[in-house]
């Protein structure tokens, strides 16, 4: 009986997975590749309690059909099309990783899977190595950076348009026309900290799925109502996050998170750093959940630890 139980939240360790020595190199650049397939392999099979890819994934998206899609929504906040920095991003190894057990253990068509950030652009260092290994997944950015494709917002469905639960958020605000488009949705925040605000992992990660953050000044500006050290205009009944989350093309669709914490950091652009937590190394980490509340917290913990 013990065996049949699914775990809300699966953590995934491998003190291999990245070699980076917290220098002036950009840390992408030491990751294994084969270590972090192994990785992705373990926690799906762990998280759905089955012991083959394709079963593993039948259970993630029951029902799946050929050519329907799915979009993938990794966080680029810290990127600029030729980055250099060493600002935390999403990594192109845990998409690779991703996408190939997609394609190789599910039959996945490459050209069904979108990967994005709307609001971001999409640096070569990610762009480069996804392309290269899959050049005909779907690559989406704001228009900036090296995808070939933009996320836009064209509105294509009234299901888009966000409604808020506060009322000071008057500024019409729609989602991606990409998460219309999608059957299933596949969340891949970064381990990290923000500044102002606690964090920024799974549920604020589509903040990157939102045409506008800011518009009409403080007073509508999506940031000013995530800030708990912002009283009164923060209220934990009127949280934006919940009202972007709640929406059906997410909620509805969402069937797995991926917490990317290969490395992990404090704030919200700065660079990855040594956890005590983990003797000194990077997390070396990827948690995995169809639970995007239950990852949080689990990710929330790891940072406040």
């Amino acid at each position: 009986l013990v065996q049949n139980v699914i775990p809300n939240v699966v953590r995934v360790h491998a003190d291999q997975a990245t070699f980076w020595d917290f220098g002036s190199a950009w840390y992408g650049n030491y990751v294994d590749q084969q270590v972090v397939n192994t990785m992705m392999a373990q926690g799906l099979k762990k998280l759905t309690n089955q012991s083959s890819l394709q079963a593993a994934w039948s259970r993630i998206m029951p029902g799946y059909l050929p050519g329907q899609k799915i979009a993938v929504k990794i966080n680029l906040n810290n990127a600029s099309k030729d980055d250099i920095d060493l600002s935390i991003d999403a990594l192109p190894q845990t998409a690779i990783a991703l996408v190939k057990t997609l394609c190789e253990d599910y039959g996945v068509a490459q050209q069904d899977i979108m990967i994005y950030d709307a609001l971001r652009p999409m640096p070569g260092r990610f762009y480069t190595p996804v392309a290269a290994a899959f050049p005909l997944v779907g690559l989406y950015d704001n228009g900036g950076g090296y995808a070939p494709q933009r996320a836009g917002f064209t509105h294509m469905d009234s299901s888009l348009k966000l409604t808020f639960t506060q009322p000071n958020l008057a500024a019409e605000r729609w989602l991606t026309d990409l998460l219309f488009q999608a059957a299933y949705v596949i969340n891949m925040p970064v381990l990290k900290k923000h500044g102002f605000l606690p964090v920024t992992l799974g549920f604020k990660n589509h903040f990157g799925s939102t045409d506008k953050l800011g518009t009409l000044g403080t007073d509508d500006d999506l940031h000013t109502y995530i800030n708990p050290n912002n009283p009164p205009l923060y209220d934990s009944a009127q949280i934006p996050l919940v009202d972007i989350n709640a929406n059906p093309n997410i909620h509805g669709k969402t069937v797995l998170t991926i917490g990317d914490g290969l490395f992990g950091s404090r704030a919200v652009g700065a660079a990855p750093e040594r956890w005590a937590t983990f003797g000194g190394k990077s997390p070396n980490s990827l948690l995995f959940s169809r639970d995007v509340v239950a990852v949080d917290c689990v990710m929330v913990d790891l940072l406040r630890a």
